[in-house]
């Protein structure tokens, strides 16, 4: 069972990093706007967004995670 998770986890850390690659590769500006917190970038704000739906987690419990 250990190695179901390995395997998971591996993949899901492929898709992270495609994710934030393709980011940069498509252009996306790092902040929305030039009076952003600056807390995150939109690279950032993207994979979490797909990681939380890879996972069918809610919000909270992305959250939780990270």
């Amino acid at each position: 069972m250990p190695n179901d998770i390995t395997l998971k986890n591996n993949g899901i850390m492929r898709a992270v990093d495609q994710i934030a690659k393709g980011a940069g590769r498509l252009g996306l500006p790092l902040y929305s706007c030039a009076s952003s917190k600056r807390t995150y970038t939109q690279h950032q704000l993207l994979v979490l967004v797909v990681l939380r739906q890879l996972m069918v987690r809610s919000y909270r419990g992305l959250a939780d995670l990270v």
